[in-house]
């Protein structure tokens, strides 16, 4: 009885405690705003108070940091036009805050290693040589807020050092994933529910349909992939049941894109993945791919009944026109495009020509000439901006991990292991063809694709290794 007063007045006192801290803390920072409007200093004084409680959950409440990460890409995954947008503006402050903070509390507070690997040396070493570009800009006349943010976006893909940090065990991997699933059903859902719209109301003919909306392909396409291989993998009937399901929202999402060459990027990465799976895994996944056939066409059929043959004739003609080489307009733009950026890149090989510089070429497309600085070829797109040297950094960083992925293949002992290492094989593979046709690791679901999956290859490495430990040492016993 006495030792449960004791508790009970120590809970008492820790209460008020509490309550007194959260006082004194809303007068303190009440007083610096303040003083922040009075001195007219708010506009750089509110970035400073609003990182804190990022940094507290990055370090103390780390998984609620995650899952709230995961919730919000959600809204970062709508593009908002041309500009920088406050939703934008938000969004980046609160990734490239949260990375930050993880940074400063490992390296300074905690004082552990940041860098594990040589992959990680190489991205660090590529964003600190990055301000030497700004020169570039500069010299070019080019714009350097265009700069700073083609920089900052690209900055995002440092976020697999805090998640592969916070995420350390086979279940962090399964709940991280689910609340990642979900956040991409919603997106796809909102995009979908758009494009029915435009197909049962607002348009009559087939190449309206062709003209919808194009956003995500790379995150609905990694999604596709990620679904059909747990499918065919795993042998827990929930996993596949909802795999399935999963699949299908996705192969849907990608579809109403009307993005035609991430349509093909899906079939060839699933047909790459088919020749590396077991045989046995490949009857399953010639019987999983015709269920899901049967699944979409059905539901298309059911939901949009009266405008089936117009989704028909729009599928046809988006397909067919991908067999018309020659006469393919696009691509001959493309063409022009990548010759183009290609002689500028031979002009400035070692520093490019600027993050954000703008450059030109005759369209065939509207007979006109082009001022842009989008580059439809990730490969370019770097040694255009950056110079060969600087780029071989970032490239090198994704290949470091492709060939991780690969080691740990024969090192995978669950089924739940080897599926998520097929999926980022997957998922790597749909990545770097897609990159042909646009800069893929450079746009905003790409990025996050990426640090995702880089993430999930470290995590799974440190499993397997401590699970190798165990056994070894058992054994040993």
């Amino acid at each position: 009885m006495l030792m449960l007063d004791a508790h009970k007045k120590q809970f008492l006192f820790s209460d008020k405690l509490l309550i007194v801290g959260l006082i004194l803390f809303s007068i303190f920072f009440s007083v610096i705003i303040i003083a922040s409007v009075y001195f007219d200093v708010l506009l750089y004084v509110l970035p400073i108070i609003a990182i804190l409680p990022i940094f507290y959950f990055v370090t103390v409440k780390p998984k609620i940091w995650l899952y709230t990460l995961l919730i919000l890409t959600g809204i970062f995954f709508q593009t908002t036009g041309e500009g920088v947008s406050v939703l934008d503006a938000v969004m980046a402050f609160y990734f490239l805050g949260s990375i930050l903070a993880w940074f400063f509390h490992r390296a300074f507070i905690i004082r552990k290693k940041v860098a594990e690997n040589v992959g990680d040396w190489l991205i660090l070493a590529f964003f600190i040589l990055i301000p030497l570009n700004l020169i570039i800009v500069l010299i070019n006349d080019a714009d350097p807020e265009l700069w700073l943010r083609e920089t900052l976006m690209m900055a995002i893909v440092l976020m697999y050092f805090p998640i592969r940090d916070i995420v350390r065990t086979e279940d962090d991997i399964k709940k991280m994933l689910l609340v990642f699933a979900v956040v991409i059903a919603g997106v796809g859902t909102f995009q979908l529910y758009d494009y029915y719209i435009r197909v049962t109301a607002k348009m009559v003919y087939a190449y309206e349909l062709i003209h919808s909306m194009s956003t995500n392909q790379t995150l609905y396409t990694a999604a596709s992939l990620v679904g059909l291989i747990f499918l065919i993998t795993t042998d827990s009937l929930k996993i596949r049941i909802f795999s399935i399901i999963f699949t299908a929202m996705s192969v849907a999402f990608l579809f109403s894109t009307f993005s035609r060459t991430f349509w093909l990027i899906l079939v060839l990465s699933a047909f790459l993945i088919f020749l590396i799976v077991p045989y046995r895994k490949k009857i399953r996944m010639a019987l999983s791919v015709g269920l899901l056939i049967i699944f979409i066409g059905s539901s298309a059929f059911l939901l949009m009944r009266d405008n089936i043959t117009l989704l028909y004739e729009a599928s046809k003609t988006r397909l067919l026109s991908s067999t018309k080489v020659k006469d393919d307009i696009s691509l001959r733009s493309r063409l022009i495009e990548w010759e183009h950026v290609l002689n500028l890149i031979y002009a400035n090989p070692l520093g490019g020509n600027g993050l954000g510089k703008q450059f030109h070429f005759y369209e065939p497309i509207k007979m006109q000439t082009k001022h842009t600085s989008i580059i439809h070829n990730g490969y370019l797109f770097l040694p255009y901006r950056l110079g060969i040297p600087l780029s071989m950094f970032y490239f090198s960083f994704l290949m470091f991990y492709v060939f991780k992925t690969i080691n740990l293949l024969p090192k995978a002992r669950s089924d739940f292991e080897k599926s998520l290492i097929y999926s980022i094989i997957g998922v790597f593979m749909s990545l770097f063809i897609s990159n042909y046709t646009s800069s893929q690791f450079f746009y905003r679901d790409g990025i996050f694709v990426t640090a995702m999956i880089i993430s999930l290859i470290c995590i799974l490495e440190r499993i397997i290794n401590q699970k190798s430990l165990s056994e070894s040492t058992a054994d040993a016993n």
